[in-house]
């Protein structure tokens, strides 16, 4: 079907400048122009008002025209009818008031008044849009976008980009997430660190034998400390390359005589010291990556 051109003027109902009674209301002598006078038990039943033997009047062809027209005038005033409580409404159903157009809601009373529903019923597609409320707003200029001080209109895609900027010391903008490598390699000034990045490899036990490892961002520097007596023994946490250096207390402890302490690989060492009881351990502190 093709597309219906729409009529250039202003519609009015078939029989609209009838005069006298050349048009009445359907099944009667009167004749009314408003719809609510028209449309009437007689208009509802139809033509089963007239007996076998009865033909229908010119006044009840003109009348029903009339009313049948006068609605669909209305419609073209209006565009989407006015809410009356008596209609029957369908989720989905559009509806206008003095405040806004409004559709009901899956399962929604349409009985209910809009203006004064509150939302539990009927949800407006007229109101401006905002956090509380889903309805309409305008497009923010590219000025407004970049001012960022409008609350009442929303950002296009290319509006945000056009807007986006790498952020320096004196530009807000955006910048990207680091990855692990440009952490720990600290030599890029255009990406930013998360918690995440910047505690990874760094660990700590405090305890009486224990250790700071430090993330390699940091050298990966590695200390750790105890107390132990003479032999040899695994290191709280394994050095990731090798042990540095390791030095221990050289002193006499309950008559005993620290002699040495030496790292013998990354998960190793070694002290020998005539401390033969835990009266008198032996105090030491290693270091390495």
């Amino acid at each position: 079907m093709a597309k219906i051109s729409r009529y250039n003027g202003n519609l009015q109902a078939f029989g609209s400048t009838s005069q006298g009674t050349e048009r009445t209301v359907f099944g009667a002598l009167t004749q009314d122009d408003t719809l609510d006078a028209n449309i009437t038990a007689d208009f509802l039943r139809g033509w089963g008002i007239i007996s076998a033997s009865e033909n229908p009047t010119k006044q009840d062809f003109n009348g029903l025209a009339f009313t049948l027209g006068q609605l669909i005038a209305y419609l073209h005033q209006r565009g989407v009818p006015e809410w009356n409580t008596a209609q029957e409404y369908y989720a989905g159903s559009v509806t206008t008031t003095l405040s806004g157009v409004y559709r009901l809601k899956a399962g929604g009373t349409g009985s209910s008044n809009p203006d004064t529903d509150g939302g539990v019923n009927w949800e407006s597609i007229s109101a401006a849009a905002s956090e509380a409320v889903a309805g309409r707003a305008e497009i923010a200029t590219q000025t407004e976008t970049n001012t960022g001080t409008d609350d009442l209109r929303f950002v296009t895609p290319k509006k945000l980009k056009n807007w986006v900027k790498q952020a320096t010391e004196s530009v807000l903008g955006m910048l990207k997430v680091a990855t692990q490598a440009q952490t720990n390699a600290g030599d890029s000034d255009t990406v930013v660190v998360t918690p995440k990045k910047l505690r990874w490899g760094f660990s700590i036990l405090l305890d009486d034998n224990g250790y700071i490892a430090f993330p390699s961002w940091l050298g990966g520097l590695i200390i750790q400390w105890g107390n132990s007596l003479s032999g040899t023994y695994s290191f709280p946490v394994a050095f990731l390359v090798r042990g540095f250096v390791g030095v221990m207390a050289d002193a006499v402890i309950n008559n005993q005589t620290t002699s040495g302490f030496s790292v013998d690989s990354v998960t190793q060492y070694t002290i020998n010291s005539s401390a033969s009881s835990s009266s008198s351990l032996n105090y030491w502190i290693a270091l390495g990556h």
